[in-house]
């Protein structure tokens, strides 16, 4: 998908949920952010033979190594630009960084999870 539409549909999501919980475009932010920078990441991360067209990119699919090299990284990313822009200097180093690293461990472990449980694995024919 093209970075553009990806960046829309992003700042839409981050848009509803700042409408929610009132947040001033927080999550819009770092949404977009997200969309801008995730088509530059696959090309880093698409297997030497490329991706399969019939399979999706599930954690199943394409193994523990991808997902993490894939997923984490991003999901660090939205954390740290999240909570930066929460916090736009008034805290102290050290919480910021605490919060960006646990929400991330645990936002990638419900992650693996639902995957794990709600996904099922493709077979290539």
């Amino acid at each position: 998908m093209p970075t553009i539409p990806l960046m829309l549909i992003g700042f839409c999501m981050g848009l509803l949920i700042d409408l929610f919980y009132d947040s001033l475009g927080m999550h819009a932010a770092s949404a977009v952010f997200l969309g801008f920078i995730r088509n530059p990441w696959i090309k880093v991360n698409t297997p030497t033979g490329g991706y399969d067209d019939n399979v999706p990119p599930t954690f199943l699919n394409m193994g523990m190594g991808w997902f993490i090299f894939y997923s984490l990284p991003l999901l660090l990313l939205h954390h740290l630009l999240f909570f930066y822009i929460d916090s736009l200097g008034t805290e102290l180093y050290m919480p910021v960084v605490i919060r960006v690293l646990s929400s991330t461990a645990f936002t990638f472990i419900v992650g693996a999870i639902v995957q794990a449980l709600f996904y099922k694995k493709e077979r290539v024919i």
